[in-house]
């Protein structure tokens, strides 16, 4: 293994044991705690349009559950029961996500999240599965400007905002506008009644969880919800998002690749930032081969990868919504414009020693491989029965994206990946073994998001040399 990598994997680790706050198990909210506070949501203090968002979501499983018992009687007596379970499968997948499509608040938001990995489903279920998948990634259904009145109540006299929304998003919509100073700027204005939603959907969202492992075997689905709905709750903080966003753009102000929005004006609804006329990602991720975009997939992908393994060494900080929707490339290629901080948490080590562990494997470097197993379980990650081989299996790729020195991430090759994991058996094997703690979830989401979007936009980017500047910033 590479000498100066060594060095600097054994100087990080001398830091951290002194430091006493890198390799010990944070104290956060557990999945315990989550549970219950959603056992203390109340039902009697919920208006009509709730109960109506709770009958629409409850209803996913009790459809699934219905189609499963008479599939599986209809299969025993006419022998096709594998193929009327796959039929089952796509329309589970179907009323899940076109009943998240349609809801705003955590149920699209959750809807959104998972879009991002629509390269991994299993290659028998993609194809029907991307038209829906794809339309999380897109505009929601807008409001009428008149209905956001009193979310807008306060703001500048001499805020002008054209009504006609050019984005419509889970918790709110953003219109364009202009300050008082002739700045062109964006508006992004908070659902009014979208708190109140977003605490109904946590209680309802549990409802998904036997439909989400079913779609996603192996993924410890009501985790994901859990988390989700943790972090929910600070994303309608608009105030607090400001201030994260501010603390990204002083923390960036002197990169000439990575652009975060100036923060003109916030209130607990609308933030007004400036106007970027850059292209939204998810135009490049949709334009076909041989567009006039092709020459930005690579460089996009190589600064959106930049962006998540810098920030906890730059900041110590995470931002954790990896969407299309929330960046944008200028048309040179020069600059990764970043939008929507809601999504902000605090690095818990993850970026740095999964990069340790993957460049350790890579290299085949037992020394390295037994001090990344040797964090990693004293941070909480890994289940005693972990022993380092299986740890090695645990991290290891059929095709190695470090082997050279540029690598092109593609949907085929998570799709692959994805595999080894969304089996019945591997899943659950996986999900008793690394055992994630919610501090370190949001991180992870952070990385693997990027790898998905990497994915998506099939990228080719110099991975092995990028997880190595991690250690060497570390």
């Amino acid at each position: 293994m590479d000498k100066n990598l060594t060095e600097k994997g054994k100087k990080s680790r001398r830091r951290v044991n002194t430091s006493n706050n890198k390799d010990t198990v944070k104290k956060e909210s557990s999945s315990a705690d989550i549970k219950d506070d959603l056992a203390n949501l109340r039902f009697d203090d919920l208006s009509l349009e709730s109960i109506k968002r709770f009958t629409q979501v409850a209803g996913v499983p009790l459809l699934a559950g219905l189609r499963s018992a008479t599939g599986a009687i209809a299969g025993s007596v006419m022998g096709d029961r594998e193929e009327r379970k796959d039929a089952n499968d796509l329309k589970n997948a179907d009323t899940l996500f076109a009943v998240l499509g349609n809801l705003r608040g955590g149920a699209a938001k959750l809807g959104q999240a998972l879009s991002v990995f629509e390269p991994a489903l299993p290659q028998q279920l993609i194809g029907p599965y991307r038209s829906a998948l794809t339309k999380l990634q897109e505009q929601l259904p807008s409001l009428p400007f008149s209905a956001l009145k009193s979310s807008l109540m306060g703001i500048p006299d001499d805020l002008k905002i054209d009504p006609k929304p050019v984005a419509a998003a889970s918790l709110g919509q953003v219109h364009k506008g202009v300050w008082s100073d002739g700045r062109a700027v964006a508006v992004k204005i908070q659902y009014p009644g979208i708190a109140k939603m977003v605490r109904a959907d946590a209680l309802q969202l549990r409802f998904l969880g036997p439909v989400l492992e079913a779609v996603f075997p192996g993924s410890k689905a009501m985790n994901v919800v859990d988390e989700h709905v943790r972090h929910l709750q600070r994303e309608l903080d608009y105030e607090a998002e400001a201030r994260n966003q501010r603390r990204f753009a002083k923390a960036w102000a002197r990169s000439l690749d990575i652009y975060i929005p100036e923060v003109i004006w916030v209130s607990p609804t609308v933030i007004v930032t400036q106007w970027s006329d850059a292209i939204a990602l998810r135009k490049v991720i949709a334009s076909k081969p041989g567009s006039k975009y092709d020459d930005l997939r690579d460089r996009a992908g190589e600064l959106l990868l930049k962006f998540t393994l810098s920030n906890p060494e730059r900041l110590g900080l995470v931002h954790g919504d990896p969407h299309p929707g929330n960046f944008r490339i200028s048309a040179d290629g020069s600059q990764l414009v970043v939008l929507d901080f809601g999504a902000v948490g605090e690095d818990d080590g993850f970026t740095e020693l999964f990069a340790l562990a993957a460049l350790a494997i890579h290299y085949n470097d037992e020394n390295e491989i037994a001090s990344a197993h040797e964090r990693w379980f004293r941070k909480g990650w890994l289940d005693s029965s972990v022993d380092i081989k299986i740890f090695k299996e645990l991290l290891n790729t059929n095709t190695n994206p470090l082997a050279s020195s540029k690598f092109r991430f593609s949907r085929d090759w998570m799709n692959s990946q994805a595999s080894r994991w969304w089996s019945p058996q591997a899943g659950m094997e996986a999900a008793s073994q690394v055992r994630m703690p919610a501090a370190a979830l949001l991180e992870h989401r952070a990385l693997t998001g990027t790898l998905a979007l990497l994915c998506q936009l099939g990228a080719e980017v110099p991975l092995r040399k990028m997880l190595k500047n991690v250690i060497n910033q570390a």
